[in-house]
């Protein structure tokens, strides 16, 4: 089985390469022949696009364990920490059905006689200020992880989950101190299939230094296997988290999401405003790219569809479909554009002008405004899906990143960098 696993591993990585080494060759021929595939695109940046298109995964006649895999997957390929000056630690949080109010922040961290399943994994994305305080916390941590027999074998969550409750009964929690900065929720995108606060724990580091920012990254119940509207539980559940639990002021929390983690923020404040008028709004919500209408019908998918990697409108519908389920792809919860969005916080919202998307975030910034809501749209010039995410391909990308900051720090206060 070993030697077969092997050369499973083996045969992915030379198509891998014959890929790449295509993507090479055809970029390289239809630059010389014709220029740019987009005006503002490098060599670089082309081939990275090209290369994602070509690897973009389809769920057309895929295997009953494609999610599974795809989600394995991609945290393999995203692994590398999240910046030199930021940290991040793990954090469960109750889910939405199983809340119950304390004072003890404690209670939801060592809890380890608790069912699972009533749990979110979540993680803490925050600024290292104390350099010598972390070593030694780090230090710690090792400690207690060698006195009961983890090493570096065992994943994370699960070190965690066992040493949690000694570590956290012998020091404080530095990220959740009661301070000015702002505080970022942040939902992350994959179609709601697939990702995690692993895929994107680099891009939530970039903005959270940026804005001088502490972020909650949580991992919402996903597509198949959880429908709409579980993923909107769970985002509302996080926000409660910290409203109520950490006791942290609305006005200093900012929402944010990418793709599917942008619609996902506008659902989750439509339902707060629905299920709960008695919790107040955050000071402001960022959709970076968002997917706001699952019907797919807007032109940009056709428009768009060979300059960006995500794919035809059909296919990403597919996508769709696996996380409405029962519900019509018309309906707010899996469409939120498509309901009233009065009474929502001021948004920013950003999109690549070559990508599929692109009416999605004209669309929301046209609903939003006639819903009296104030709105920034920012559409970036030749720019692909959540550019954001490749900061060493393009300086849009970074100056994207810092006007979000800009964004947070100025509804939600907080000094910045």
């Amino acid at each position: 089985m070993d030697v077969w696993r092997v050369l499973a591993r083996a045969r992915a990585r030379v198509t891998l390469v014959a890929v790449v080494l295509w993507c090479v060759a055809k970029v390289f021929v239809r630059r010389l022949v014709l220029g740019p595939k987009v005006l503002q695109w490098s060599f670089k940046y082309e081939l990275f696009v090209t290369a994602m298109q070509a690897l973009y995964p389809s769920i057309s006649s895929a295997p009953a364990d494609f999610f599974p895999r795809m989600r394995k997957r991609m945290e393999r390929v995203t692994q590398p920490g999240t910046h030199k000056l930021m940290t991040h630690r793990y954090v469960r949080i109750p889910k939405y059905e199983e809340r119950q109010h304390t004072a003890d922040v404690r209670t939801y961290n060592v809890d380890e006689g608790a069912d699972v399943s009533a749990w979110l994994e979540a993680e803490w994305i925050f600024a290292v200020k104390d350099e010598a305080a972390e070593e030694a916390r780090e230090a710690e941590e090792e400690r207690e992880h060698a006195a009961h027999g983890l090493s570096a074998a065992h994943p994370p969550q699960e070190a965690e989950r066992i040493v949690r409750a000694a570590v956290l009964r012998s020091r404080s929690l530095p990220y959740l101190e009661r301070s000015a900065d702002p505080v970022l929720l942040y939902l992350h995108g994959g179609a709601y299939c697939i990702g995690s606060y692993v895929t994107h724990r680099r891009l939530v580091a970039l903005i959270g230094l940026n804005a001088n920012a502490r972020a909650l990254v949580v991992n919402y119940r996903l597509a198949p296997e959880h429908g709409c509207p579980a993923a909107i539980e769970d985002a509302v559940a996080a926000y409660l988290f910290l409203v109520h639990d950490l006791q942290i002021d609305p006005s200093r929390i900012a929402v944010a999401g990418d793709s599917a983690g942008g619609g996902l923020t506008i659902a989750m404040l439509l339902w707060l405003r629905e299920h709960h008028p008695s919790v107040p709004m955050p000071a402001c919500a960022v959709c970076i790219s968002p997917w706001v209408d699952l019907r797919n019908s807007a032109d940009s998918w056709r428009v768009n569809e060979h300059t960006d990697y995500l794919g035809s409108a059909d296919e990403a519908r597919q996508w769709g479909r696996a996380y409405a389920q029962e519900l019509p792809l018309d309906h707010k919860w899996v469409s939120p554009v498509l309901a009233d969005l009065s009474g929502l916080p001021p948004l920013l919202v950003h999109a690549g002008g070559v990508e599929t998307l692109a009416d999605d975030a004209r669309a929301l910034a046209a609903r939003a405004e006639a819903s009296g809501v104030e709105c920034t749209l920012h559409v970036w010039e030749g720019m692909v899906h959540v550019f954001h995410m490749f900061g060493k391909m393009h300086p849009f990308a970074r100056e994207a990143i810092e006007e979000i900051a800009a964004f947070v720090q100025a509804r939600c206060g907080g000094g910045g960098r």
